[in-house]
């Protein structure tokens, strides 16, 4: 069975969580949301120009040839076939889309197409970090974003290593990180040869 969480977070940008908890999945979504919007947001830089601060070190990226629908779709079946379960789903970019009236000219300046983004997890993986060290459930659930602009699609997984690195579950971590990233591979290899 497929899991799948709808978060009315998600659903309704201008909803306020003022007043009461807001989930882990619901604090996750904002912050999706807020990175998405700090794409398009004005930095001073050209467009495609990528922030000093984007490394190797910290970021897996992934360029592919494919729809974004195509790979987000493999790729949901091979975080899944990997036991990584894919707990929510966004929609980032038909969410921002509610906005572009009023964001006006401000609205998507890199021109994407499409911004996908899927939050994941194991509980068996997150109840081993709870049990072995409760401050790096900072990093769990993990997500993926996948961006979508003339016909290539971009995948975005945050590394799990840099800060994990030298503590009790940077084993862990290692195993995590490296099942996702050959999940991305696997997926994008089928998307590039699908018709």
């Amino acid at each position: 069975m497929r899991r799948r969480r709808i978060l009315g977070l998600c659903q309704r940008p201008d909803r306020r969580a003022s007043g009461r908890v807001v989930s882990a999945w619901g604090t996750a979504a904002l912050l999706f949301s807020f990175c998405a919007a700090a794409q398009v947001g004005d930095s001073g830089r050209q467009a495609g120009e990528r922030p000093p601060e984007l490394s190797a070190e910290w970021l897996y990226r992934k360029e592919v040839r494919a729809p974004l629908e195509t790979l987000y779709r493999g790729l949901y079946e091979e975080l899944e076939r990997s036991r990584l379960y894919v707990v929510a789903e966004l929609n980032i970019g038909k969410n921002l889309a509610r906005n572009a009236e009023r964001w006006g000219e401000d609205y998507n300046r890199n021109r994407f197409e499409g911004v996908r983004s899927m939050v994941l997890c194991n509980p068996w993986y997150a109840n081993q970090v709870l049990n072995r060290a409760p401050d790096m459930m900072a990093l769990c659930p993990m997500s993926i974003t996948l961006l979508y602009k003339e016909g290539v699609s971009v995948v975005l997984f945050e590394r799990l290593l840099p800060a994990a690195a030298g503590s009790p579950v940077e084993d862990l971590f290692w195993q995590v990180e490296n099942t996702i990233v050959a999940a991305i591979e696997t997926a994008a290899a089928a998307a590039e040869d699908a018709p």
